[in-house]
């Protein structure tokens, strides 16, 4: 016992945030709809001391608003660039006990394959990743940006919007992929 008081225990740098936040918008400008597949991630950090250390909550956004807040952005101002739609999140986010914000956007591309469906377009996704830091004195938030391309080999993924009164859809054929027995469909809706 006396040595947990000779050696209190030290609060490091800590963050917590809400991962894979899924976002899908249908651009719907006339005929021509444009699917956007998202997974938004946030973690938050700054003066949370009193978070651990006497349990008050108070500094803490909690995690369900930092979803309805993704969804809010996009609605109110769009998604733009993976790029721009960090930023835009992190600045947001930044105030009170919250002084870092770190926002990654992952967008993997949708292809049209007829009016009302689709299939990811490459084996690829794009990452882009703003961080924002609060630092006194200085007006503007500065966010430091990163974006690349990732590879990864998931199975193809088909997606098919339609009107929401469609009460009874024919499921067609879209594809067929070798060593793969049958076709590849849209689930059938009922």
């Amino acid at each position: 016992m006396d040595r947990v008081r000779q050696y209190p225990g030290m609060l490091g740098v800590n963050q917590y945030g809400k991962a894979e936040t899924h976002l899908v918008r249908v651009v719907r400008d006339g005929d021509v709809h444009e699917l956007r597949d998202l997974l938004v991630s946030v973690a938050l950090s700054g003066a949370l001391e009193a978070v651990h250390l006497e349990g008050d909550n108070r500094a803490v956004l909690a995690t369900d608003t930092q979803k309805n807040t993704v969804y809010a952005f996009a609605k109110e101002f769009g998604v733009g660039t993976p790029e721009e739609f960090a930023t835009l999140l992190a600045r947001h986010f930044l105030g009170g006990a919250i002084t870092r914000a770190r926002v990654q956007v992952v967008e993997v591309a949708w292809a049209r394959l007829s009016e009302h469906a689709f299939v990811q377009s490459s084996r690829v996704q794009r990452v882009a990743t703003a961080i924002c830091p609060m630092a006194p004195g200085i007006a503007m938030r500065f966010c430091a940006r990163s974006s690349g391309i990732e590879k990864w080999m998931p199975t193809p993924n088909i997606s098919r919007i339609t009107p929401s009164s469609a009460s009874s859809l024919a499921v067609p054929v879209l594809a067929t992929r070798p060593g793969v027995n049958g076709p590849i469909t849209t689930p059938a809706r009922r």
